[in-house]
């Protein structure tokens, strides 16, 4: 019969979304966002581009049992042979060595940016993904992230990220 129901892209075509609202929720109407509901709270991750790139981290408790804090991660693209610095005062150059630091501080400098993070991130070097095609983890050192994470109670937390 192919294809029944499509998915396709509605960017700017409000008429060929599967949801869509006209009212402005908490004043995330001006930004990018998208919204996940779990079991016991609902995120909503925000978007914004000026004047730096900012990730608003929105979670809200629902049901019967929400939890008390939500573990957040982000996969930072980090570049191998390069250094990191930390708020916390931790520098290192990036290579195949694991890197764990458990309180970064306020922020990590890397590549010409910085990140400001809520209290209490911790990262991880070297973090490989899943690779499909090969039906296990990429191992080589190119395809690492770094993984930064908190816990974060059921409260708006604000990453920025800014670029001299």
């Amino acid at each position: 019969l192919g294809l029944i129901v499509n998915g396709a892209p509605s960017k700017r075509q409000p008429e060929l979304a599967t949801f869509a609202e006209s009212i402005a929720l908490d004043g995330y109407a001006s930004a990018d966002q998208v919204s996940l509901a779990y079991e016991g709270f609902t995120a909503r991750i925000k978007a914004t581009l000026r004047p730096d790139v900012g990730l608003t981290f929105a979670l809200r408790p629902h049901g019967p049992n929400p939890p008390a804090g939500v573990r957040v991660a982000l996969q930072l693209q980090l570049h191998p042979g390069e250094s990191l610095e930390t708020a916390s005062g931790r520098s290192v150059v990036l290579g195949p060595e694991l890197v764990s630091i458990d309180d970064c501080g306020s922020w990590i400098r890397h590549h010409g940016w910085t990140i400001h993070l809520p209290a209490g991130a911790s990262l991880r070097w070297p973090q490989f993904g899943y690779n499909p095609y090969r039906d296990k983890p990429d191992d080589a050192l190119r395809y690492a992230v770094g993984l930064v994470a908190w816990r974060q109670s059921l409260v708006d937390a604000v990453v920025r990220i800014s670029v001299p």
